[in-house]
């Protein structure tokens, strides 16, 4: 870029990105920085935080939607053993304000000096994202608002005071003019009692679309009511329904705090009592998390449904989250307000850790709420409906088993039945077999004797099947002597054998008398058909049948 553009763009009230673009409106691009979460010792939800411009003090902050300030044990802390501290006087960019400042959420609260520091939260890369000239309490004494942390990193819009300029959102649109907002994206990891340090990301500056799935349902912030129990993040909560058992208490419009400081989902009177006296052993204790609300230890295998609904988004949560472990005792995530009259929702880091959420800041009054479905989040499905796949699954094998073997058992049907009607039988009772030397189809004998055809069948065995005089050539098998019915069988010759194929001999006596070859023809008759027809000697030969003819020297 060359030097006399540079001051065009400064004249001109342009701001230049060094090695960058600048955006044709004029707005510095902006990318999203990964602000990795950790659990507090308390188990709240944190970031790493350094302060300080030279020589930071780095200290993990507890994450709290419920107000904007920030707020950090100082040095001079008299009962913080345990935790690390922040000293003003090591730090090079710190400057002092006058006066004290107070921070409270739900009957949480700290108080003291006010500086303005420069600080940054540690980025998963490493890296560093800066909001300079930040606003911080420095509290002389401990208090649980710090959930086990060194500090508490207010990310609300300080809605009740109307002093948006102390929170870090206003210092970042004031160093982008331009811009009308800022949003993020949270992900929180879920809660669990692994003793895991990791807490999820939080997409700062650009939310992530990929981290949901579906619609995002945009819910408006609400503006602060007196009896909205000083949180800053309100929205309306178009459904709610808890079922427990055969009991089922549902509710629609009712207004909903946002705020991952508290782990719990707090209900009020009018909906927790009569849900607990509908959970047998169940029993009241005061609460870990909050002054403000007691909780309930439950059976621990009590089983419970939460639905609720955000415009067009909905989800729904199990005793799998709804039922914290605590070895051989466990706890509901339900807790109720202390102050009957209290008739708004709370959801904390229980529901938080099941969504996706995008907040949207312009105001201390002005601002969104989006829900959506977490990304490659398996479903978690209830033990019934596993039931239900696994038998279902056994019903759908045992059909196609079943269905197989109905089709293999056909199939073989066919096949027999089809061989069945390929089978020809051209000599009724008679069996045919191939003649492995000749090729031919031949019949063969019957084992019994019997008429067939109007011919006598004589089942005669013999070593040597040419020396008969009508045989039925088969290699190494039974022959079939025919002779017609009431005719003597012909016998074969063994001191005068004839060959009855061979020509005759040749005339060479000095008989006078005269030879006559006298011819006959035996036709025998297919018996294949409805009916067998006796053959005669001079009648064709018809269907399956041979001729045969014999001569025979007459003298």
């Amino acid at each position: 870029m060359k030097p006399v553009n540079v001051l065009v763009f400064a004249l001109a009230g342009v701001p230049c990105v060094l090695g960058g673009l600048v955006q044709r409106d004029g707005l510095i691009p902006i990318v999203r920085s990964n602000i990795p979460l950790v659990r507090t010792r308390d188990g709240r939800y944190g970031v790493t935080v350094n302060m300080s411009s030279s020589n930071p003090q780095t200290l993990t902050f507890a994450l709290s939607t419920g107000t904007g300030l920030v707020s950090v044990l100082g040095s001079s802390c008299s009962n913080c053993t345990g935790s690390a501290t922040y000293d003003p006087a090591l730090s090079s960019s710190a400057r002092l304000l006058e006066g004290t400042q107070g921070v409270s959420v739900l009957g949480q609260s700290t108080q003291g000096n006010l500086v303005r520091e420069d600080c940054t939260l540690q980025k998963e890369d490493g890296t560093a994202w800066a909001y300079p000239n930040q606003t911080v309490v420095v509290a002389n004494q401990s208090s649980p608002i710090f959930g086990g942390a060194s500090g508490l990193l207010g990310l609300g819009t300080n809605a009740l005071s109307g002093n948006f300029n102390e929170t870090l959102f206003a210092g970042w649109l004031s160093r982008n003019p331009g811009r009308t907002n800022f949003s993020y994206g949270m992900q929180l990891q879920p809660l669990g009692a692994d003793g895991s340090t990791e807490g999820g990301v939080l997409h700062w500056v650009v939310p992530d679309d990929s981290a949901f799935q579906g619609t995002m349902s945009v819910k408006d912030k609400l503006s602060v009511g007196p009896s909205d129990m000083n949180l800053d993040w309100v929205v309306n909560l178009d459904s709610f329904s808890i079922s427990a058992g055969d009991l089922k208490i549902s509710k629609t419009n009712e207004r909903v705090a946002i705020d991952p400081f508290f782990p719990g989902i707090f209900l009020p009177q009018s909906v927790s009592r009569p849900l607990f006296a509908g959970i047998p052993g169940s029993s009241s204790q005061p609460s870990s998390s909050s002054p403000a609300t007691t909780a309930y230890t439950v059976p621990c295998d009590t089983q419970v449904t939460l639905d609720v609904r955000f415009g067009e988004f909905s989800v729904t949560l199990r005793e799998d989250v709804l039922v914290f472990k605590n070895g051989t005792t466990c706890t509901s995530a339900f807790e109720e307000w202390n102050d009957q009259g209290m008739s708004e929702f709370l959801f904390g880091a229980t529901f938080i850790s099941a969504v996706y959420l995008v907040f949207t800041i312009s105001g201390s009054n002005d601002g969104s709420i989006g829900f959506g479905a977490r990304a490659g989040q398996a479903t978690k499905i209830h033990p019934a409906a596993i039931a239900g796949i696994v038998i279902g699954s056994v019903a759908i094998v045992a059909i196609i088993v079943f269905t197989a073997v109905l089709v293999l058992r056909s199939r073989r049907r066919r096949r027999d039945d089809s061989k069945q009607e390929n089978k020809i039988e051209p000599f009724g009772n008679v069996t045919t077999q191939v003649d492995e030397q000749r090729g031919l189809l031949m019949p063969q004998t019957p084992t019994t004797a019997g008429t067939q055809g109007g011919f006598n069948i004589t089942p005669v065995s013999s070593p040597n099947p040419s020396a008969y005089t009508t045989p039925f050539p088969s290699a190494n098998t039974r022959q079939s002597f025919v002779t017609p019915l009431n005719a003597a069988p012909v016998a074969p010759s063994t001191a005068n054998e004839i060959d009855l194929l061979a020509p005759p001999p040749p005339y060479s006596g000095s008989s006078t008398s005269s030879h006559t070859t006298e011819v006959q023809t035996i036709q025998l008759q297919s018996t294949v058909g409805s009916s067998s027809r006796p053959t005669s000697a001079n009648s064709a030969s018809q269907g399956y049948g041979f001729q045969q003819e014999k001569r025979r020297r007459l003298s």
